[in-house]
């Protein structure tokens, strides 16, 4: 699977989508809360509707990770927020 985040450009005046592989879902939640710090991005930095999307190997949706790092299941479902535990 894998997850979409928003990264800034190198002119660190927008921000570009990148595809990064991950196993589960609590890695993709680290990975995106960690690439908005990283990038220091607000919330209304985000220029993407995919960003924060988990998605599965024939490219549908599994998940959606909003701005706060919560991990809601896919539309379909009803976004039902996910709890991770360890």
């Amino acid at each position: 699977m894998r997850v979409l985040i928003e990264e800034r450009d190198a002119s660190y005046t927008k921000t570009v989508l990148v595809s990064v592989e991950v196993n589960t879902l609590r890695e993709a939640r680290d990975v995106f809360v960690k690439s908005r710090k990283d990038n220091e991005l607000l919330a209304s930095d985000y220029r993407f509707k995919t960003s924060g999307q988990v998605l599965i190997s024939d490219n549908s949706v599994l998940a959606t990770i909003s701005y706060n790092g919560r991990v809601w299941a896919r539309k379909e479902v009803g976004e039902t927020e996910i709890t991770l535990v360890n």
